[in-house]
Formats: C-alpha cells, sequence, structure tokens
C-alpha cells in the first residue's frame, strides 16, 4: 500500500523513497527546528478547521487504515456535510483529507499547507487526493483547494480564518493532471517491488523540497 507522503517522496527521490518503504533505519535524526516545524504544521491544520467549523473529526488509527476509512464512510452516510482528515484507501494508494466540505455540487476537497506560497508538489498532492477520491463509489465530488498562509494577514482580536488563509483553486489542474499521477504511481510501484536500491546520488533533490 502507498500512503501520500510515500507518493511525494518517491516524486522528490526514488532512493529515498525505497529505502523508507523497505522500513530502513533513518540515519538522520529529526532535531528540534524539525520538530518546531511539524508541530506549527499541525497548529495551521487545526486553524484551518475553522473556515468550516463544527465538522467531524476522523480519528487517527495507526496503521489500522479500514478502522479509519469506515469512519468515514460512517460520517458520511450520516449526513455530515464538513468532515476533517477523511480517509480513503482506493487503487492501493491511502490518503487523509485534511478538509472535506459537502456542497449542493459535491465535495469540495481542501489541502492545507503552512507555506505561505503554492508551490509544485501541493498541486501534486491534490493531483493524488482527486486520483483516489474519483475511485470511491457514490462520492460526488466538486473543486480541489490547496490552502496556503497569507503572510499579510495581521491579526487584530480573534484570528479571522478567512483572512488568515488563500485557498488556491486548483480543480481545472488535478483533472488535467490525472493521466501523469496514474503513470507516476504505476512507476512507483515498479520500484517499491524492486530488490534492489535506485542507483540514485547525492544531489539537489536531497533537501528540495
Amino acid at each position: 500500500m502507498l500512503s501520500k507522503s510515500k507518493f511525494i517522496l518517491a516524486q522528490q527521490c526514488y532512493k529515498s523513497f525505497w529505502l523508507e518503504f523497505n522500513n530502513y533505519k533513518k540515519t538522520n535524526v529529526i532535531d528540534e527546528s524539525a520538530k518546531d516545524r511539524l508541530n506549527a504544521g499541525n497548529d495551521v491544520g487545526e486553524e484551518a478547521k475553522n473556515l468550516f467549523p463544527n465538522g467531524i473529526d476522523i480519528e487517527y488509527h495507526k496503521a489500522d487504515y479500514q478502522k479509519m476509512c469506515e469512519l468515514t464512510s460512517k460520517a458520511i452516510d450520516s449526513g455530515k456535510t464538513t468532515i476533517y482528515e477523511a480517509s480513503f484507501l482506493e487503487k492501493g494508494v491511502f490518503i487523509r483529507v485534511d478538509i472535506m466540505n459537502k456542497t449542493s455540487k459535491g465535495w469540495d476537497v481542501y489541502e492545507v499547507k503552512s507555506s505561505s506560497n503554492l508551490r509544485s508538489y501541493h498541486k501534486e498532492d491534490a493531483s493524488l487526493q482527486w486520483y483516489v477520491l474519483q475511485a470511491v463509489k457514490g462520492l460526488k465530488l466538486n473543486d480541489a483547494y490547496v490552502v496556503t498562509l497569507n503572510n499579510k494577514y495581521q491579526k487584530d482580536g480573534d484570528i479571522n480564518p478567512t483572512a488568515l488563509f488563500t485557498k488556491h483553486l486548483l480543480t481545472d489542474y488535478v483533472k488535467s493532471n490525472q493521466f501523469e499521477i496514474e503513470n507516476q504511481l504505476e512507476d512507483i510501484k515498479l520500484v517499491s517491488i524492486s530488490n534492489n536500491e535506485p542507483e540514485i546520488i547525492i544531489g539537489p533533490q536531497c533537501k528540495k523540497p
């Protein structure tokens, strides 16, 4: 099974992906600054929920992907219109969607980033989500967004989530990118089942993104 994070890692470097997929011990220990960035990202994700308040949160169950998918399906079937961390497993790919909000036209999908800029791998992230969600039986999709921080926002009193965040509409892009996503997944799956570590030397891909 392939996760969204491993898909993004494979786009960056097949060797790094292969090592992680095969559970090789990491040689670079996460430092305090990296932990701080992760915590900041979690804080941003929590704040973004206020764009669509009063939704239902799908609890994380480590390694129990089916459980998270079942909780998501139950939330949809019960009529919930806003779901945080909605979980789906289709075509061998598992994703958790930061925010899903149902409209009269279908579900809008939001991927939240702690960056102040829309980056290319954010768009690939959203494209993979669309690829998986299209395969979910009975799920009608409407639009796809990536949400980033507005670095010009100045807090005055309570945080205004609409002003704090910028929504980037990417529906046309993710739809046009589906063929490429499918091809990439095929290549990544071939790497994952290979017994040989990819021969890739250290280079710019090690640090970017």
